[in-house]
């Protein structure tokens, strides 16, 4: 008799189970659109809008080195209007961009700026030149073997054929980005 009524109670509670379970249809551990604040009217409204990317003074590029699979520097790009003011009387035409480039935590990783990359409609370039990339400050390194913990900052003239309101493509090595400022 006490073996049937524990069936009997397993029977009831895995029926309740099922119930339960059919009723919410498929809502189990999901918020009910009717709690969540500024949800109702405007969902089909906000489903069907396009957001273009939104443009950034600061843009990033994590670059894997070849054949791998994991980051070895991240590089982030930075567009300082002010900066831009500052540098017109001796780079007339040029855009000067912030580069500062270092690795993840424990890693070890080289850099050299005449492998940075910028495209644009077409047109490619590379600092290569003397005065088209440098440090920020002068006693410290651009380029070469950067440790966990460095980080490297510098400077690249961007030649005025590079238009700063219209998307720019940044490479190094095999890893690229679209940059929008």
């Amino acid at each position: 008799m006490l073996r049937q009524m524990s069936q009997f109670g397993m029977g009831i509670i895995l029926v309740t189970l099922l119930v339960l379970g059919l009723s919410n249809k498929g809502t189990y551990g999901k918020v009910p659109a009717s709690f969540i604040p500024g949800f109702g009217k405007s969902r089909d409204v906000e489903r069907t809008q396009f957001t273009p990317p939104i443009a950034s003074p600061i843009n990033s590029l994590f670059v894997k080195s070849d054949g791998s699979t994991s980051t070895t520097l991240i590089i982030l790009v930075a567009y300082d209007s002010s900066l831009a003011h500052k540098t017109e009387a001796g780079f007339a035409g040029q855009t000067p961009l912030i580069l500062s480039v270092s690795t993840l935590p424990f890693k070890e990783a080289r850099f050299d700026p005449t492998l940075v990359e910028f495209e644009q409609d077409g047109h490619t370039w590379r600092p290569v030149a003397d005065g088209e990339s440098f440090p920020i400050v002068k006693t410290a390194p651009f380029g070469g073997r950067i440790r966990d913990g460095q980080i490297h900052q510098g400077v690249v003239m961007l030649p005025g054929e590079f238009d700063l309101s219209r998307p720019l493509t940044i490479r190094y090595l095999s890893s690229h980005r679209v940059l929008r400022f």
